[in-house]
């Protein structure tokens, strides 16, 4: 990634009780059939993203749910700093974007639209 490319930051932060910094993506939902349990039925899941560091390095993959039946996207406890996000599905919002997780903050980034 190229982090000199002007790419809009999003996100909103508020306030932690336990004082961690979080990222919290929520990213356009995908219906997975969940075939591994025909019990539970179709979920709508919220779609992966990379997250990359300021200078543009992978940092790692987030495949945004957990568990068989988990319809919310994944808390990521992070370091407080400055992050790019390529969503695996931007749906209406940008491909790339930047994002500032704040110190004993929690950061909320809304691109499900």
């Amino acid at each position: 990634m190229d982090p000199t490319r002007q790419y809009p930051v999003l996100g909103r932060s508020h306030p932690t009780r336990d004082r961690v910094s979080y990222l919290v993506v929520f990213t356009e939902r995908w219906l997975d059939p969940n075939l591994g349990s025909g019990d539970d039925g179709s979920v709508l899941r919220p779609s992966g993203y990379t997250l990359y560091d300021d200078h543009g390095e992978r940092l790692r993959y987030v495949r945004n749910y957990i568990g068989a039946l988990d319809r919310e996207p994944t808390v990521l406890e992070t370091d407080p700093g400055k992050y790019l996000v390529q969503p695996d599905k931007p749906g209406n919002g940008p491909p790339l974007f930047w994002v500032v997780v704040e110190p004993e903050k929690r950061t909320e980034v809304h691109v499900e639209d």
